[in-house]
């Protein structure tokens, strides 16, 4: 009798063992493949965001890098004023332009003006109301 008690408790583990450890199995599986989804929707949303700055940025670096043509302006410096070689504070400084100097403005971009200087010198400046006076002619 011993014998057939052992034998009914492990059939009964055993019934047990395969009515759980199958649904135990399928809610592993589906926890890790919520983790792979979470991770790649993750993924794709750095990615989209990236690709977004980065269109952004041509934009942006396509509208500062149009050059308009500008005739019978002028710019008269409010204070000494470094004239530089590209629209930007990196470039070198090619002349500087005292105070009170009058530079005929050549072209606009963006923030800047093209000018050029009584000496001749042709760079650019900040197109900035406290640096200089723009006058049109």
């Amino acid at each position: 009798m011993n014998d057939d008690l052992v034998s009914d408790e492990d059939s009964a583990g055993l019934r047990l063992v395969h009515r759980v450890v199958p649904w135990l199995v399928l809610v592993v599986i589906v926890w890790a493949l919520a983790g792979f989804m979470a991770q790649f929707r993750q993924a794709a949303a750095e990615q989209a965001a990236v690709q977004a700055a980065a269109e952004a940025s041509a934009t942006a670096s396509a509208q500062a890098s149009v050059v308009t043509t500008v005739t019978g302006m002028s710019a008269t410096a409010r204070s000494a004023l470094p004239i530089r070689s590209q629209p930007n504070t990196s470039t070198p400084v090619v002349a500087t332009a005292k105070k009170g100097s009058v530079l005929t403005v050549q072209a606009k971009q963006s923030t800047w003006l093209k000018v050029k200087d009584a000496s001749g010198h042709i760079g650019w400046i900040p197109n900035d109301s406290t640096l200089v006076a723009i006058k049109t002619k």
